[in-house]
């Protein structure tokens, strides 16, 4: 299979209808990832997870096809707990076939990084003490913490009708056309001859705004980069 390939019509606009949740988004840009396309053909006949473990890299925790509307339902979640194993359960998995201290911390330290690549973090609830004046100050902290580092976790300044056009540009390369074929395409009315080429210049635009989208916003969590 040629690979990009495309997922939608380009052609046909009410493909694009999508709702504006952010997870949607997300999955629809990470379904037209080439390096995702191409990880899901390598390793789709593959039975057991282990043998594509890494595709949380791409905010994913299972494997679903590219060309599956409903694949947004494996996109990892972004609330939840994270346990790390117990003195008990380390000292049973040291006794496995599999083991190594490489092997094990390696585990360890890829689930970490998957959820500070989220702009996650990790707090830390001591059980023995009361609840309610740690859920406080951990509101307070994270509260700053957003505040010090300018996280945005909210998309602002992009409409998500400027998202449709990406996807459809995207789908429209992914097709096989240049950039004046679809400026032809999608915007017949946009003047695209020498010296502007202005129909082509927005197509590059667009393209190079997706992938940021893609490599940046569908796998890296959603903080923006204000220079796009």
């Amino acid at each position: 299979m040629k690979i990009p390939y495309p997922i939608k019509n380009y052609l046909i606009d009410e493909q694009y209808d999508f709702s504006e949740s952010l997870e949607r988004w997300r999955w629809e840009f990470i379904r037209r990832n080439p390096e995702y396309q191409a990880f899901y053909e390598k390793h789709k006949n593959y039975s057991h997870p282990r043998e594509w473990s890494d595709v949380w890299k791409f905010g994913l925790r299972g494997l679903p096809d590219p060309k599956n509307d409903m694949g947004l339902a494996f996109i990892s979640t972004q609330i939840g707990f994270i346990e790390l194993p117990s003195y008990r359960r380390y000292a049973e998995d040291k006794k496995r076939d599999w083991y190594t201290d490489e092997r094990y911390l390696h585990g360890l330290l890829r689930s970490l990084t998957e959820f500070q690549s989220k702009h996650m973090q990790l707090a830390v609830i001591d059980l023995s003490i009361p609840i309610d004046l740690q859920i406080k100050k951990l509101k307070e902290d994270i509260k700053f913490r957003g505040e010090y580092d300018e996280i945005n976790m909210v998309i602002k300044n992009y409409r998500f009708s400027d998202w449709k056009e990406y996807l459809k540009i995207l789908d429209a390369k992914y097709s096989g056309l240049d950039e004046s074929q679809i400026a032809e395409q999608l915007y017949p009315e946009v003047e695209n001859i020498y010296p502007d080429y202005s129909g082509k210049k927005r197509i590059i635009k667009a393209l190079q705004r997706s992938e940021y989208l893609i490599n940046n916003f569908a796998t890296g969590g959603n903080e923006m980069n204000r220079q796009l």
